[in-house]
């Protein structure tokens, strides 16, 4: 009757194993699909910083700061290792 026991503690965890497996394969399009909108959105994003900053600039308003020459470096690093 231990066995018996064993047997089941085993059969639910290759159970659980495999349900995760199936869950992570179903939702593995529509998180593509989500990341690839985020990935359209902050490209869009970039070109509206880049208009931004080249507006500010050439009127001679504002200058680049850190933050936004560290983000867009950062940007630029994603674009070189992604898709």
């Amino acid at each position: 009757m231990e066995a018996l026991g064993v047997i089941w503690e085993d059969a639910k965890s290759l159970f659980s194993f495999a349900n995760a497996q199936v869950a992570y394969v179903y939702k593995l399009q529509k998180n593509l699909e989500s990341l690839n909108k985020k990935w359209n959105d902050l490209q869009n994003m970039e070109k509206d910083v880049l208009t931004a900053i080249d507006r500010a600039e050439s009127t001679g308003v504002m200058k680049r700061t850190d933050e936004v020459i560290g983000w867009l470096q950062k940007f630029q690093k994603l674009q070189e290792v992604s898709f």
